[in-house]
Parts: structure tokens; sequence; C-alpha cells
């Protein structure tokens, strides 16, 4: 879990029949991350807190697991994404399951990086069926990149001037 600590930072009576509480979560790192609400006077600040770091605990990680597919699907080199709050495992999953989406000619350098793991890896992370399923999408993929490969070399620039 991504949170360490939590305090309570402002419990103050509104006079209204509510409360405004001020909550400081500090993550492994250091960060602190802020959460402020509105509430009842009878409600139990200390069980909120504990429920709020778990809530907060969760956001993070979703936020990097999407910040890490955001990253393959803009192209990024998947040895080069670096998290904060997620496993490796985690990682490696975002990665393939960004992949498994991805339109292929944009999945290629994520594709070759999945390529270079082995079946032991994969079923780490998935089950065999997902693993069968992955291998033959990477597969396709860098089929693809072998044919775009063979057309860059018939590639070229035709003379304008010439009337053929």
């Amino acid at each position: 879990m991504p949170i360490v600590s939590s305090i309570i930072t402002h419990n103050q009576d509104r006079g209204n029949n509510s409360r405004s509480v001020h909550e400081e979560h500090t993550d492994h790192l250091g960060k602190v991350h802020s959460h402020r609400y509105l509430t009842t006077l009878d409600h139990d600040v200390d069980a909120a807190l504990i429920a709020n770091a778990a809530k907060m605990a969760l956001g993070i990680v979703r936020r990097d697991k999407g910040r890490v597919r955001d990253e393959v699907e803009k192209g990024v080199d998947p040895v080069t994404i670096t998290t904060d709050h997620l496993t490796a495992e985690q990682r490696l999953r975002q990665i393939i399951m960004a992949v498994m989406q991805m339109q292929a000619v944009d999945a290629i350098r994520a594709a070759e990086f999945i390529d270079d793991m082995t079946d032991t890896d994969l079923d780490r992370l998935f089950d065999v069926t997902i693993r069968q399923r992955i291998r033959t999408r990477i597969t396709g993929i860098l089929a693809l990149k072998t044919n775009l490969q063979s057309d860059e070399d018939l590639r070229e620039e035709l003379d304008p001037s010439r009337n053929i």
C-alpha cells in the first residue's frame, strides 16, 4: 500500500450541525495527499480516516496504472516506463493490457518488449489461456512489423518532372 501514514489536520465544528475535516495521507515517497470533506457532527472521523486512506491508496495505484497504459499507447518504449506505486508485475500487466487493445501498427515497440518475456513470466501475470492469446497477438504484430520493413524497401520518391 502506498500510504504509510494518515492524520487529521483539521476537525472543526461549523456550528450548523456539521464539521469540516481535513486529512493528510503520506505515501512511501513522502508526498502528502490531502483530502477535505464536510460531514455531520456524529460522523466517526477516525474510521473515515482509515477508509479514506485505503481509497487514496487505490486511487494512487489506479492513476499509476493509467499513466503506464497511456505511455504505452503514445509509443513510449516500455523499458523506460517507471512507476512509483506499482510493483514490477503490476507495471508489466498494464503494458500487456495496453498492447492487447492498441492498433497493431502503434503497438510494435511494446510488442517487441513483451516478445522478450518468457512464457513463465507471462504465466505469473496471466493464466495459460490468456498467455496463448497474448502470444498470438504479439506474433501478428511482429509479422506486421516485418511487412512494414519490407514496404520501407519498396518506397521511393517519384520524379514529378517525368511524365510516365
